[in-house]
């Protein structure tokens, strides 16, 4: 009965902190968790990540960090949910190099970065402009065996649009079906956009009935300007 009420204790607690956090209201909900510590109730990984998160999404990286060596500290393993927070926060500041550095010492606590950890910094290096970085790490991907998704290819097909790079825009798009991920509308989109501003209509009509053959509709995609209008409005 016992270690029921104990579970029952950090559930409650646990709710009243997830509470506070979801109204972005973080020293109350650090009180909760100080209090739950005063009273020899031990906080569970989900207590602190719920903490954890609502730093990050306010900008305070920093002590989001500090939160997870009190964590670690009183004995709750940090797994890789929370430092995929972490470097969710890094990311948002475009520190890089430190999300990489942070990647590289996973491994330090038995851990290995997964698809969200890749997605995460991917996404940041191409928001950075460093796409060849990019397509290093989703190399990396490959080599220790994570299967990328369509939030690992989606930035980096955007990237190599937006920058002309188009043969590399296809390989990779070729290299994305050649591992069964299926494009979705906002693929298509990147795709379709890409060949329009390079006025490569047969690209953008060949893509068209694709999608007219895969049942996506037109207007689930993302169309930046009248060019792009005027051509896949034409006939196949």
């Amino acid at each position: 009965m016992q270690d029921k009420g104990i579970k029952s204790n950090v559930i409650s607690f646990g709710s009243v902190v997830k509470a506070f956090c979801k109204k972005g209201k973080i020293p109350e909900a650090v009180a909760i968790l100080d209090d739950m510590i005063h009273k020899d109730v031990v906080p569970n990984a989900q207590v602190y990540n719920s903490i954890i998160d609502t730093y990050i999404e306010s900008g305070d990286t920093e002590q989001a960090f500090l939160l997870v060596e009190k964590m670690k500290n009183s004995g709750v393993s940090a797994s890789i949910f929370t430092y995929n927070l972490l470097l969710k926060g890094l990311c948002k500041n475009s520190q890089i190099d430190e999300a990489e550095e942070l990647i590289c010492n996973l491994t330090n606590q038995g851990l290995r970065p997964d698809v969200v950890s890749y997605n995460t910094i991917i996404s940041a290096c191409c928001n950075k402009g460093d796409t060849d970085r990019a397509l290093e790490l989703l190399q990396e991907m490959h080599k220790y065996g994570i299967r990328p998704t369509l939030r690992t290819y989606h930035p980096l097909l955007s990237a190599l649009g937006s920058a002309g790079r188009v043969h590399d825009m296809e390989c990779l798009y070729q290299q994305m079906l050649h591992k069964n991920v299926e494009p979705s509308s906002s693929i298509y989109g990147i795709m379709v956009d890409t060949y329009a501003r390079c006025e490569n209509e047969s690209k953008v009509a060949s893509l068209k009935k694709e999608m007219s053959e895969k049942g996506i509709a037109f207007d689930d995609m993302e169309r930046t300007n009248h060019e792009l209008d005027r051509i896949i409005s034409s006939p196949i």
